[in-house]
């Protein structure tokens, strides 16, 4: 079975976490967790799918938070068990993400898709399908 793969590493212009895969890899599958994190109050530990394979241990905890929260957004900390990220949403900002991977999912060619757009988030999050360039960038962590 096709995976996707869950990897960390530092951009020119900052901490990127970035989901990849080839052209056949379950993107559609990444799309069904982002509608799950709407409707669900369960945290959801993407490097624990099924469908995702994180080699270099990098841990995503994504969860659905009240617009109120002051916590939104990527956090990032490090423990002895390597890098751990929480992604903190409202569900309309998850439904918004989930919208984002249209495009990607409906595309024949490589092709990727930022899915954060807040300042303060401490990564950015993209999804490359088939790619090769976020490969070779992912095996220098």
């Amino acid at each position: 079975m096709q995976k996707l793969t869950l990897n960390y590493y530092d951009a020119s212009d900052g901490p990127r976490i970035v989901l990849f895969g080839a052209l056949n890899a379950p993107f559609d599958a990444l799309q069904a967790l982002f509608k799950r994190l709407i409707q669900s109050d369960q945290p959801i530990e993407f490097h624990n799918e099924p469908f995702i394979q994180s080699p270099a241990g990098i841990q995503v905890v994504a969860s659905r938070c009240k617009r109120s929260s002051t916590s939104q957004g990527v956090t990032h900390s490090k423990s002895g068990r390597g890098e751990t990220f929480q992604w903190r949403l409202t569900a309309e900002d998850w439904d918004d993400v989930s919208e984002l991977m249209d495009s990607l999912l409906r595309s024949p060619t490589g092709c990727h898709q930022y899915l954060t757009r807040h300042a303060h988030d401490d990564a950015i999050v993209v999804v490359s399908k088939g790619e090769d360039e976020y490969i070779r960038n992912t095996n220098k962590h």
